[in-house]
């Protein structure tokens, strides 16, 4: 009987992958993306205990500076799951913004969105997704490696809402 090559390396131990293979996608470099059969600028995903702070603090002001908001209160479509309407407005937004706090972790839709738009991200290698951090949230498994926007409502920073603005780039222009 054959015994079976060892994946180990005699020599040290370890057998290594070939220089030139790139197997971690974290490495890859991210396109932004471009938009072009977006229908939403920003698609927000969030508990609805937070929905008073979402509104007072993003919505409004990211409709009043011209982008196109996927509002789930307004854009989902009646008679599908919610489900598919998660999946299709997040694939038809540029962008995602997760706003995180104690009640987003408790939310099975959020931590499906969160799957979700993870999932898409390192499929496409593209950087859509920005994280705020509300109040004492903290960051899931899946996005402790970006760097985030914490907010603290007590102390807004002007600044903030602006790197989000420029993150988000030009608004997509609604078709006449």
């Amino acid at each position: 009987m054959k015994r079976r090559q060892s994946s180990k390396n005699r020599s040290n131990g370890y057998r290594f992958l070939p220089k030139k293979t790139n197997c971690n996608p974290w490495l890859e470099p991210r396109r932004e993306p471009d938009g072009s059969n977006c229908q939403y600028d920003v698609f927000l995903s969030f508990a609805d205990e937070d929905l008073p702070f979402v509104e007072t603090h993003i919505y409004h002001q990211l409709e009043e500076s011209g982008f196109q908001v996927c509002w789930h209160h307004r854009d989902f479509l009646p008679g599908y799951s919610i489900i598919e309407n998660i999946k299709n407005s997040i694939d038809r937004s540029r962008r995602v913004l997760f706003v995180l706090s104690e009640h987003f972790h408790r939310s099975e839709y959020c931590l499906f969105e969160l799957r979700y738009s993870c999932e898409k991200m390192l499929a496409s290698h593209t950087q859509f997704v920005i994280p705020l951090v509300l109040h004492q949230g903290s960051l899931p498994r899946e996005l402790d490696h970006m760097t985030y926007w914490k907010f603290d409502p007590q102390k807004p920073d002007p600044r903030h809402f602006e790197s989000f603005i420029k993150t988000l780039g030009s608004p997509i222009q609604p078709e006449s």
